[in-house]
């Protein structure tokens, strides 16, 4: 076999003749062929040699990253439970259903709103969770889940109040920014106390 040298060599000292010799360029040439491909794979390249084709990364997707993983764990206290939870935050995100159960009974609801994409979904549960919140409820039932999303009269601990509905609000036409406003908060104001509260990917050792 060719060192390395002498191929390098035979490329150099290579040079046409005025008639190629049949049988003589073409392994010289092959030569040549080989010591790039070569170059191409040795480390000098600069290029990884330990990632082969087909190799998965290393790297995974924490469940934090997922929008519907992501909501629903941050919702979960305040939905009562796991399922009370997914069925919230699928309910918004395909405009299907919601169906809450708790110690007082179950309640089942269409969203006033059709499908939304994750940013409203997201949108939708911060603003109802503040709307709650300013009416000292902390942890809401399923009904008050039902009544805050699509509006009614609401059980507070301070009385009944007639909610709009952050669901119809919407419906009616107003942006999620209105909807706030007529909260007396801003938008910024709700999603930054909601984004402050939703489970973080946790940090992964280099090695």
């Amino acid at each position: 076999m060719l060192s390395t040298a002498s191929t390098f060599q035979m490329h150099l000292d290579w040079r046409p003749s005025a008639k190629p010799t049949p049988g003589v360029a073409r392994p010289r040439l092959a030569a040549l062929a080989t010591l790039t491909v070569g170059l191409a794979s040795s480390p000098l390249t600069g290029q990884a040699q330990d990632v082969q084709p087909g190799q998965r990364s290393t790297q995974t997707a924490h469940p934090a990253t997922n929008p519907a993983q992501r909501l629903t764990a941050q919702y979960l206290v305040a939905a009562g439970s796991a399922d009370n939870a997914r069925s919230l935050v699928q309910g918004l995100r395909l405009g299907q259903r919601i169906h809450l159960a708790d110690a007082q009974g179950e309640v089942e609801f269409m969203p006033a709103t059709r499908a939304m994409a994750w940013g409203d979904v997201e949108a939708a549960l911060a603003l109802a969770s503040a709307s709650l919140a300013q009416s000292g409820i902390s942890q809401p039932s399923a009904q008050q889940w039902s009544t805050v999303l699509n509006g009614g009269a609401l059980s507070t601990p301070s009385g009944v109040v007639v909610k709009p509905g952050v669901l119809a609000q919407r419906t009616s036409g107003l942006g999620w920014g209105q909807i706030a406003q007529a909260m007396g908060t801003t938008l910024g104001r709700v999603m930054g106390a909601h984004r402050s509260t939703a489970p973080q990917p946790e940090a992964r050792s280099a090695g």
